[in-house]
């Protein structure tokens, strides 16, 4: 990799990984790492970079700020080129670690599908065991979650087109670590609910999570704290959104009631976004990956 963008922005160079320095700086390369392979036009760098306050001196700068990240990348100005109207930056997608992440989470993906282990009710009597799925699947999730060191573009605030980004890979991350929560579920629980605990602390809308957190709870046979995480998600949905739990949350309720199979049919496993920000039509910020949060069949 040559590029890490999940965390602050860093460039690996022939003394290791750097930070990029000065605050537009860090927002051009942003801009231009978001929009890799098309050419930025100068004026909308300058918008980016400055909003309703571009100052006249805006091409100046900008060339200042593209001439110190040529020095930073070390090769004679081959990845950051002008290009009228504005610059280019050519840069690989396997030498970004978000490019990575969102690979290893496919793959994790569609090792799931493949095998035909997830999600589902992992089975509560005896022989259930993992499957093909869950063991094969769960290091690359962790080595996908492995290359995060803090938010996205966490000190690109410049860069409008990194902050939409990041939410993207927000989200991605989010169904990377309920996928790993699943595969953990399908490999027998153990230790999964403090970690659902803090996500809930800070996600309580994504209903998926209180699903999760249920089906482990039961799965390690601590069906009365279950059924009250059902009471507790009803009563947060009822306060936040004047909604009761949706469909996929009140049939697993219902069967852990009647001590009946659970029936996940409600709940898409988590997908992974197959297009990259690169591939859309121009530059500019990707669009959200925001789904559903909510069954309300």
């Amino acid at each position: 990799m040559r590029f890490r963008v999940l965390g602050p922005l860093e460039v690996r160079t022939s003394e290791g990984w750097k930070g990029i320095g000065a605050p537009k700086r860090r927002g051009v390369l942003a801009e231009l790492l978001v929009c890799r392979g098309q050419v930025v036009p100068a004026g909308v760098l300058a918008t980016r970079l400055w909003g309703d306050g571009v100052p006249d001196s805006h091409r100046s700068l900008i060339r200042k700020y593209v001439m110190e990240l040529r020095r930073l990348l070390e090769d004679g100005g081959d990845t950051l080129t002008r290009r009228d109207p504005g610059y280019l930056l050519r840069a690989a997608p396997q030498e970004i670690d978000a490019h990575r992440f969102e690979q290893l989470v496919r793959a994790a993906r569609e090792i799931f599908t493949r095998t035909g282990t997830g999600p589902g009710d992992p089975g509560t009597g005896p022989g259930s065991g993992p499957g093909p799925g869950a063991d094969a699947a769960a290091p690359l999730l962790d080595e996908a979650l492995s290359l995060w060191r803090d938010a996205p573009y966490v000190d690109a605030a410049s860069s409008p087109s990194a902050e939409a980004e990041a939410v993207r890979l927000q989200e991605l991350r989010l169904d990377a670590v309920e996928m790993r929560v699943e595969a953990g579920l399908l490999r027998g629980g153990a230790g999964l609910t403090a970690e659902l605990h803090r996500l809930l602390a800070d996600f309580g809308l994504r209903e998926s999570l209180w699903h999760l957190q249920m089906r482990v709870l039961r799965h390690t046979g601590r069906t009365a704290e279950a059924l009250h995480t059902y009471v507790r998600a009803g009563r947060l949905f009822a306060e936040e959104l004047g909604t009761p739990p949706g469909g996929a949350l009140r049939r697993l309720h219902q069967s852990i009631l009647t001590d009946a199979p659970c029936d996940v049919s409600g709940l898409p496993f988590p997908a992974v976004c197959t297009v990259c920000a690169h591939e859309r039509s121009g530059p500019g910020p990707s669009p959200s990956l925001k789904r559903p949060a909510r069954d309300r069949s």
